[in-house]
C-alpha cells in the first residue's frame, strides 16, 4: 500500500481549499432576477472603442464612455454571455 508523504497531503489540501474558494464567490453572490423579454434593460454604460474605426461605425465622436441610447441605430443586439 502506498504511503501519503505530508507533502502530498499539504498538496491536496492547498488543492482543495483553493478550489473551494474559487467556488465561494459565485455561491456568495446575491441573487438576481432575469429580465423578462418584454421588460427594458435597465440603465448602464459602455466603454467607448479606442479604435477611431469602430467610433465611426458606431457614430461617436469621443471617447467618453456611453450608453446604448447614444449609438444611432434602429436596432441594437446586445449579447450577454453567462460566466458562471
Amino acid at each position: 500500500m502506498r504511503r501519503i508523504t505530508p507533502f502530498n497531503q499539504s498538496l491536496w489540501l492547498a488543492i482543495c481549499v483553493l478550489l473551494g474558494l474559487s467556488c465561494f464567490s459565485a455561491y456568495g453572490a446575491e441573487p438576481t432576477q432575469p429580465i423578462a423579454p418584454s421588460e427594458v434593460l435597465p440603465k448602464f454604460e459602455l466603454e467607448a472603442p479606442s479604435s477611431l474605426e469602430y467610433r465611426e461605425y458606431l457614430g461617436l465622436e469621443s471617447f467618453e464612455a456611453l450608453s446604448v441610447t447614444q449609438i444611432p441605430a434602429k436596432l441594437v443586439l446586445i449579447e450577454i454571455l453567462n460566466v458562471l
